[in-house]
């Protein structure tokens, strides 16, 4: 279903391969992911504990990234996920998350917060 929206894609597999929170991933910079590789480990800083939380990213997470920033003109310095007004918020991400559970049919309450624990 999201195999034509690069974006949305990248959002959803790094949310369910990373556990980060939706705020996490929505502060991540293309630097931080641009020259990342299978294996590779993507350390955010979590702002509810103010620790860092290192994430090994695998293939899936790391093609979803490429394909991404392939179909994307993001420069170094832009967040990783963006809309037409700026950066996603987190909720955008949870209406997002609750459109794409609706869309095939799951019943219950879904939110960006059901990403981490997918």
């Amino acid at each position: 279903m999201l195999a034509d929206h690069p974006r949305d894609l990248c959002l959803f597999t790094l949310g369910i391969n990373t556990a980060y929170r939706a705020n996490e991933l929505l502060s991540i910079k293309v630097k931080q992911v641009r020259s990342q590789r299978v294996g590779d480990v993507l350390e955010l800083k979590q702002r509810k504990t103010n620790k860092y939380r290192p994430v090994t990213l695998n293939g899936t997470a790391i093609l979803a990234i490429q394909n991404w920033l392939e179909d994307s003109q993001l420069q170094d310095e832009d967040n990783l996920f963006t809309g037409q007004r700026g950066c996603l918020t987190v909720t955008t991400v949870s209406m997002m998350v609750k459109g794409w559970c609706q869309d095939v049919g799951l019943k219950g309450n879904y939110g960006s917060h059901t990403l981490r624990k997918t």
